[in-house]
């Protein structure tokens, strides 16, 4: 029994842990196009820079800054246009010849810190700045986030799952010192976990307090209303004590649909409805696994062994119904499935969701302790691999936000020969093109020069100019972005011989 508490509270905290790898890459906010353009390089210093982001993101004090290759701080301070969307850095007067920086550190609507940064030149040549010197503690306070979440999802399961499923079905559970024992362990995790992400947005320093702040403060003081609440009602159980931690769990799990993935984007509302009942599906069932596998099946007790199987049902269609309606909303297109991160982690959480119903339906086709003390565990320890992968996917970028495969293409010149072009994003935002003059044999030919230019009507965009610098046989472009999704067309324009140019095209879809 030791040995087996020991194992599943341990495995119950693998998810904080595999979030780790996953969090460094959860910027959300993608940079679209900036004013001068990444590498740059400029005769004249301009007299202020713009960074525009594919959706709105929030200012964090001393997070967006323009510094010069010396280090030295060269803007007035940022500022964000009212759509949301655009920070106007103005820049000091009468800048010298030299290399530029332009750093930013901000959160995104789905309150994840996004990091990045574009250089361009004065006079010179752009060359990459000070600004990578922040990336260790932009990635520490990723992988600190992304901890405290795993934190409060092991917490709700312990803390309050367990105590929920046992006083409907099991109330003598509550007297046992397994039950208090992971319900103290799960509570001392929920609320340190809170407090710690509140801290963490606590360091941000914002210049105006937003949606996550309040929402992981809301969080916090839930959790201590629960510390508070449910050893109380543990020791004297009422029905109106347990009714007040059902309400406080979902208000927990409220917040932290609202502080993530649901609360970004279209149909806000009704994604954060789902991702609530998502989270409460999941602390019942595996709350109840737990308690299950731990304390009752080890006492030889067999009562409502029946209603747990229904509530399990429930609790199964109510995590289907919802992850089915999340995974439509953020994974587009179809494609992304299998070709994001996002995509194929749920494609792994649906296969071991599948592999735990298919346990769960053999373990309760004949309910006899035998069985069930031979299945249930089974079922706990899969269930814990879910909790592993949910963890992972909420750290990844949704797949609607990061798919933008690179793709190749082909733009004829003549009967003789034709360009093979090689774009490395089809993502909205810079993009690198290679582009190569081929003969009728694939074998790279000759050109003097190679100019382009993108344009989509989708995206009423008439004309973006693209310049390419040989590298031995292959035209690479200094800059290129292509700033909204919709189909693209790229024209070159390809001068073989002082007196014959060719103009050709090849279109594609930016997603």
């Amino acid at each position: 029994m030791r040995r087996l508490t020991a194992l599943l509270v341990a495995a119950l905290a693998l998810p904080t842990l595999s979030v780790i790898a996953a969090a460094p890459a959860a910027a959300h906010a993608v940079l679209v196009a900036s004013d001068p353009t990444d590498g740059a390089r400029l005769s004249v210093a301009p007299a202020r820079v713009t960074l525009t982001f594919d959706e709105p993101i929030r200012l964090v004090t001393n997070g967006v800054r323009v510094i010069s290759d010396t280090g030295v701080r060269v803007d007035t301070g940022p500022t964000l246009a009212a759509n949301g969307t655009t920070i106007v850095l103005p820049l000091e007067a009468n800048l010298p010849e030299g290399s530029y920086t332009a750093t930013w550190d901000v959160i995104s609507a789905d309150t994840h810190e996004v990091a990045g940064s574009v250089s361009f030149g004065v006079g010179r040549d752009a060359r990459a700045g000070p600004a990578g010197l922040d990336r260790a503690n932009h990635k520490a306070g990723e992988i600190a986030a992304a901890l405290a979440r795993g934190g409060q999802f092991v917490g709700l399961v312990l803390g309050l799952g367990i105590v929920l499923v046992c006083a409907a079905l099991w109330p003598w559970t509550l007297r046992v010192q397994a039950t208090r024992t992971l319900c103290a362990v799960g509570l001392a995790l929920l609320l340190g976990a809170s407090l710690a992400e509140l801290v963490i947005v606590a360091g941000h320093d914002t210049t105006i307090a937003g949606r996550q702040e309040f929402v992981v403060l809301a969080r916090t003081l839930i959790a201590g209303l629960l510390v508070a609440i449910v050893p109380r009602s543990i020791r004297e159980p009422r029905r109106a004590g347990f009714t007040a931690i059902g309400v406080l769990g979902a208000a927990v799990s409220a917040t932290i649909a609202v502080d993530g993935h649901a609360g970004a984007g279209t149909d806000a509302l009704l994604a954060t409805l789902a991702t609530t009942a998502h989270v409460c599906a999941m602390t019942v069932w595996l709350g109840g696994l737990v308690a299950l596998c731990l304390v009752v099946l080890p006492s030889q007790h067999t009562d409502n062994l029946r209603r747990w199987s229904s509530t399990a049902f429930i609790c199964v269609g109510v995590l289907v119904a919802t992850g089915f309606y999340q995974g439509w909303r953020q994974v587009a297109p179809v494609e992304a499935l299998w070709s994001t991160t996002y995509g194929l982690t749920l494609c792994l959480k649906v296969c071991i969701v599948c592999v735990m119903v298919v346990i769960a339906y053999l373990a309760r086709r004949r309910l006899t302790p035998t069985r069930l003390r031979r299945m249930v565990p089974l079922e706990a320890a899969v269930g814990v691999i879910v909790l592993v992968v949910t963890m992972v996917l909420v750290a990844s970028p949704p797949a609607r936000t990061s798919f933008g495969p690179p793709i190749t293409l082909d733009a004829p010149l003549d009967n003789e020969r034709h360009v093979h072009v090689a774009i490395s994003s089809t993502r909205r935002g810079p993009t690198t093109i290679r582009a190569t003059v081929l003969d009728s044999s694939g074998r790279p030919a000759p050109a003097l020069s190679l100019a382009g230019t993108l344009s989509s009507r989708e995206a009423q965009i008439p004309s973006l100019p693209v310049d390419f610098t040989l590298e031995t046989n292959d035209w690479v472009s200094t800059y290129a972005s292509a700033p909204r999704p919709g189909l693209w067309t790229l024209r070159l324009t390809v001068r073989l011989g002082p007196t014959d140019a060719i103009v050709t095209s090849a279109g594609f879809q930016v997603w």
